[in-house]
């Protein structure tokens, strides 16, 4: 399946989600996550599952999160190629999802949640 086809605009009536600063580092994506899907907002777990992956990409020390930074501002950081990769294809989906403001039904979810599960992995197994 084509990211763009899963993906496209639709049009919807939902309110806008206020937007709040986020230190990943005092976030529990936990808890944030089961409360998104507890409430089929599968827009905002998509969030919540692409900021889980910088936390754990600063942890690991491949970037170092800054509030100010971009999303973009991160990818010159990142001199695994593999990793610079799957994070620029998350990247994409955040942008598409979040600041495009797609709908995400629960199929779609799926996909999304698997290709940040499987950057997350990624990042976890490195050294």
């Amino acid at each position: 399946i084509k990211l763009k086809t899963l993906l496209e605009k639709k049009k919807i009536d939902t309110p806008e989600i206020e937007i709040y600063t986020e230190n990943v580092n005092e976030m529990n994506f936990d808890t944030l996550l089961n409360n998104a899907l507890a409430n089929k907002d599968y827009r905002l777990a998509t969030r919540f599952l692409y900021l889980k992956n910088l936390k754990l990409l600063s942890d690991k020390l491949i970037i170092k999160w800054n509030i100010n930074k971009t999303n973009y501002s991160y990818q010159h950081e990142i001199k695994d190629a593999a990793i610079r990769s799957g994070f620029l294809e998350t990247t994409f989906i955040f942008d598409y999802v979040w600041y495009g403001e797609f709908p995400v039904d629960e199929y779609q979810y799926s996909i999304v949640e698997n290709r940040m599960n499987d950057f997350n992995k990624m990042v976890s197994n490195e050294k």
